[in-house]
């Protein structure tokens, strides 16, 4: 994947909003159809772990009357992406973001708040 020219983010960035419309943090430019393949499955991976482990806390907790314990559920999230990643024989480099993305998304969500 090639990194797009910054006119292109600012193009993809357009809308038809009343407010000054931002441009995306990134554009994937694809070159080749295994390339977005690529993309989707990593995207179809984690979607999976999210899926899995909150399909099993939530109702858990939703039983008993308390809250999901957000930062527990991350590494579950994180650990079950880690498990869908080695089973998928996907690079070391690829389990790692894995593992790391949701309980790093967890920890970066109230910073830009």
């Amino acid at each position: 994947m090639t990194n797009p020219p910054p006119e292109t983010r600012r193009q993809n960035g357009r809308d038809e909003a009343v407010h000054e419309p931002l441009p995306p943090d990134g554009v994937v430019m694809a070159e080749s159809a295994e390339e977005v393949a690529l993309a989707g499955s990593q995207l179809a991976l984690q979607a999976a772990a999210v899926i899995c482990v909150l399909s099993l806390a939530w109702p858990y907790f939703g039983w008993i009357a308390q809250p999901l314990p957000w930062r527990e559920t991350s590494f579950a999230i994180g650990g079950v992406a880690f498990v869908f990643a080695t089973l998928a024989r996907q690079p070391w480099p690829w389990r790692i973001l894995h593992a790391a993305f949701m309980p790093l998304a967890w920890f970066f969500y109230p910073i830009p708040g």
